[in-house]
């Protein structure tokens, strides 16, 4: 699991992860577990209107 935090429209990735793990995943799916957030499954449209930061 990828665990990132969300911040407004930011997500802040809490991970030492590729960015192709993240962007050209085709199901992903953002979960709120604990103060932060899990990648799961959605789209990729839902999950590229996030900016991402690291």
């Amino acid at each position: 699991m990828i665990a990132i935090d969300i911040h407004h429209d930011i997500a802040i990735v809490k991970a030492r992860v590729p960015v192709g793990e993240i962007y050209f995943t085709d199901y992903i799916t953002l979960v709120h577990l604990s103060g932060k957030w899990q990648v799961e499954k959605t789209t990729k449209k839902f999950y590229r209107r996030l900016k991402i930061k690291y």
